[in-house]
């Protein structure tokens, strides 16, 4: 199977995923080297919310603790959301909303193939090299940059260096899924609710184009 052929077949596993977070099967990766974590930290700001929201950027003891859980099959290789805030006012998310993520790489990872894992494949890579799908969904809502009209396919192999990159994206609290290439409107706002902001990148790496999937989540609410 062609390396583009499998990666839309990947993508589209993917998108059709809306309620909830999958793993690729990876049969050719030890389960010893899985590098498998679940963390529960206490909500503390790393989400830049802007001037004209009403709630200050720093939480307060009403702040849930965040529920965050980073799984993957990458060797040496997290996506990061600790230090993440996870409990926002409907006008902070009207504001507009700051993400930050970190990647961090604890050993050098080579030959890593990044796929794109929108529908067109116009998903550009952050700062490590890794090309980093984000989506926040639940009840009935969702947004993502799904489709982004057609881009076809890419992905050279590159080498992800040790250390740790950082990455964001911004959500300004409105169910979407993308401009297309027809400037698709966004749509209604998202109500109060629990919601799973999705952080997951899809792959091959090593000399034997061995397939990975690393993936970070984090339950955010929505209040009044």
């Amino acid at each position: 199977m062609g390396r583009y052929v499998r990666s839309m077949l990947l993508a589209a596993g993917w998108m059709c995923a809306c309620t909830g977070v999958g793993r690729l099967p990876v049969e050719d990766v030890e389960a010893k080297d899985l590098p498998v974590a679940t963390e529960v930290v206490d909500s503390v700001p790393g989400v830049d919310v802007p001037d004209g929201a009403d709630s200050a950027d720093a939480p307060d003891a009403s702040d849930p603790v965040c529920e965050i859980q980073s799984d993957g099959t990458l060797k040496y290789l997290t996506i990061d959301l600790n230090g993440a805030r996870c409990k926002f006012t409907l006008a902070e998310a009207k504001a507009g909303i700051t993400f930050k993520y970190r990647i961090v790489v604890d050993k050098a990872v080579l030959n890593v193939v990044s796929y794109a894992l929108d529908a067109g494949h116009c998903d550009e890579a952050g700062s490590s090299g890794l090309k980093v799908f984000e989506k926040i969904h639940g009840d009935g809502q969702s947004w993502c940059i799904c489709d982004e009209g057609l881009c076809g396919p890419s992905g050279e192999a590159i080498e992800i260096a040790e250390g740790v990159y950082e990455d964001s994206f911004t959500w300004d609290g409105v169910n979407w899924n993308g401009p297309s290439d027809t400037a698709s409107p966004k749509g209604e706002p998202f109500p109060p609710g629990v919601y799973t902001l999705v952080l997951r990148a899809e792959g091959t790496y090593g000399t034997g184009e061995i397939l990975f999937a690393e993936t970070a989540t984090m339950q955010i609410t929505l209040v009044e």
